[in-house]
């Protein structure tokens, strides 16, 4: 071997070693991106169910006699508001679907930022991804517009979320069906479309709780007021029974799917909407005192994980 093959095959081989190298480096990297921030990759956090599949004991922990306060109040209807924000420090939080899983996103960030909350404000009303970060609590809040669950960019985003070298969220809400029963792309066959749609869902929230540690929730599809004199002309078709008896369908799927995969269903807040009608802020909407509860049985539920017992509990 003269020596300037053996050169050659030295300058090749430090070559791709410090390629090999370079692409470790960038690797490490972008899997320590949370913890650059202060947000650990693998929160191992775990939802006690009860505030969100018992109803009685949800009511229990979140009684809505403190949940009736003036919208302008900052409280997430709990004594120890302060202490259940606690489970949201250092976290990602995403919110997945309409307009109105995006008023609880918008809900506990006023907590988290101990500003008024006032539903009607513009600053709640959009139509388009958006994100929020609380500097006290280290916590960031995600929402994507997303209003079917057979949407190709709910694929996108999950598929992100899976790849180990992308940041995906501690925490995942999701919550749909009031467009499926309202405009179906599909008409008749919308049923079936929602129906595929929640099982691939299903399928790829698994995946990502195994390979990330991101835990899905699945919020069954909420209730409309339809004994509300109608307060948006476009929201007459609650007037529809036939159209109302789809949400429930809707929301039976969710439950059936999601508990079938193993993924938390979140059935309270569907209760609540159904024994408080008259706390809707309009025909479609909850009002400020139902999405303190909302956020109060969610927050319950993650501060088990963090204190071995619930918030409000004593």
């Amino acid at each position: 071997m003269t020596l300037h093959s053996l050169c050659f095959k030295l300058w090749t081989f430090s070559f791709w070693f410090l390629l090999a190298l370079t692409f470790v480096v960038l690797l490490v990297h972008q899997i320590d991106y949370r913890n650059s921030s202060g947000i650990s990759k693998s929160p191992n956090i775990e939802i006690f169910s009860l505030p969100l599949d018992s109803f009685d004991y949800a009511e229990k922990v979140c009684p809505i006699q403190q949940l009736g306060q003036p919208t302008e109040n900052t409280s997430v209807g709990s004594r120890t508001d302060a202490m259940l924000l606690e489970s949201l420090r250092h976290k990602t939080v995403a919110f997945v679907g309409d307009s109105r899983i995006r008023h609880l996103c918008m809900r506990l960030l006023s907590a988290l930022e101990r500003i008024p909350f006032l539903l009607t404000s513009s600053n709640n009303h959009f139509h388009r991804d958006r994100r929020f970060y609380s500097k006290e609590f280290n916590t960031s809040l995600k929402f994507y517009w997303v209003v079917y669950p057979y949407e190709p960019r709910l694929k996108k985003i999950l598929s992100r979320w899976a790849r180990t070298t992308d940041p995906s969220p501690h925490i995942a809400l999701f919550q749909f069906g009031a467009h499926s029963a309202w405009f179906p792309k599909h008409r008749e066959k919308e049923h079936a479309y929602f129906k595929d749609g929640l099982t691939k869902t299903a399928k790829a929230l698994k995946r990502i709780q195994y390979s990330q540690g991101t835990i899905s929730v699945w919020m069954l599809t909420l209730a409309v007021n339809h004994l509300k004199p109608l307060t948006y002309e476009p929201f007459k078709w609650v007037q529809n029974k036939t159209v109302r008896d789809y949400l429930q369908l809707y929301a039976q799927l969710g439950q059936e799917i999601m508990n079938s995969a193993g993924v938390p269903v979140w059935s309270t807040a569907l209760d609540a909407t159904t024994k408080y009608l008259d706390l809707y802020h309009d025909n479609v909407h909850p009002g400020p005192a139902l999405l303190d509860k909302f956020a109060c049985q969610l927050l319950q539920a993650l501060s088990w994980n963090q204190y071995g017992s619930y918030g409000n509990s004593g």
